[in-house]
Order: structure tokens, then C-alpha cells, then sequence
């Protein structure tokens, strides 16, 4: 019977912990990649005329690929890029037309740019929304580049299993 007990709580607390992710480090950078897309395709910001367009690109030592990840309270965090400064955050369209697509925008107390990031079993993480809430996470869409982002509804998906990586560049105050 003890050993019955033991072993649910201990199964209870490994549950537990897959559940919430350790914050990342906000003193340093951080790379994100996906499952699907794996190591060397990286959260990027398109270098365009508009400059806030995230995307997965070839991994490289680029400032749109290093992401500052710093703690915006309530168990959500804000993320930017070297490139872009601090800011600039990781936001939601919600202008009717690019609903649920990422965009850099001016940072501010917005819930779109107030992001979870949930462990998974897998040892990946799930990015969600505040705004959005836990049902829809970031994705990539898979169409013919197999590049874009966009918010989908969560499932176990190999694109919407982020590995958040800590880089030896520190974020500077």
C-alpha cells in the first residue's frame, strides 16, 4: 500500500513539473527552433522594407535570431530580438485581416505580447498568448515554404514544439 501511495505522488509530481517550463535565463539570449523544422531552421525576423515579420530562417549568428526572453509577470514572459532592441516584442495581429500571424510591434502592456511558455513531455516547449489563451499556439504553417508563423489551435503538432536554447551572449540593460 505505502509503495502504491510513493509511486502516485511520485508519478503526481513528475506531472507536475512536465507542466511548467523553467523560465528561461533573461540575462542572456536565447535561439528558438521546432521539432519539425529541427536545429537549423531558427526563429527569425524577415530583413525586409518592414522588419517585424518573424519566420524560421537558416540558423546563423544573426541579431533577428537572438531573443531576449524577460519576465512580464502572472507566469508570462515578452520576447525581442538584438536586432530589433528592446522595444519591439513578439505581438499578435488583431486587425481582422492577419488575425493569429506574429508581427514585431512597439512593446507595451499589451495581453498579445504576453507569452507562456509550457513544458512538454517531450522536453519541447508550447508558446501561447495571453490573449489568445492556452488553446492556440504558435505554429508554423505548413504550406509551400514551410517558414511562415502563425497562432493554430493547439494539438501534438511537431510544429508547435519550440526548443528554447541559451546562448552565451548576455542581454545588455
Amino acid at each position: 500500500m505505502l509503495r502504491t501511495v510513493f509511486a502516485g505522488a511520485f508519478a503526481s509530481l513528475l506531472l507536475a513539473g512536465a507542466a511548467q517550463a523553467q523560465t528561461p535565463d533573461p540575462a542572456v539570449y536565447h535561439t528558438l527552433t521546432t521539432q519539425w523544422r529541427g536545429p537549423d531552421q531558427c526563429l527569425d525576423i524577415k530583413n525586409d522594407k518592414v522588419d517585424k515579420t518573424p519566420w524560421l530562417a537558416t540558423c546563423g549568428r544573426f541579431s533577428g535570431q537572438y531573443w531576449s526572453i524577460q519576465p512580464a509577470g502572472g507566469g508570462y514572459v515578452r520576447l525581442t530580438t538584438l536586432w530589433r532592441g528592446p522595444e519591439q516584442c513578439l505581438d499578435i495581429h488583431n486587425d481582422g485581416k492577419n488575425n493569429n500571424r506574429p508581427q514585431l510591434a512597439k512593446c507595451g502592456n499589451f495581453s498579445g505580447q504576453h507569452w507562456k511558455i509550457t513544458r512538454l513531455p517531450n522536453g519541447f516547449d508550447r508558446l501561447t498568448t495571453q490573449w489568445r489563451g492556452e488553446d492556440m499556439c504558435l505554429d508554423v504553417i505548413n504550406n509551400k515554404t514551410d517558414r511562415e508563423l502563425q497562432l493554430a489551435k493547439c494539438g501534438n503538432f511537431s510544429g508547435q514544439h519550440w526548443r528554447i536554447t541559451a546562448t552565451r551572449r548576455p542581454v545588455k540593460k
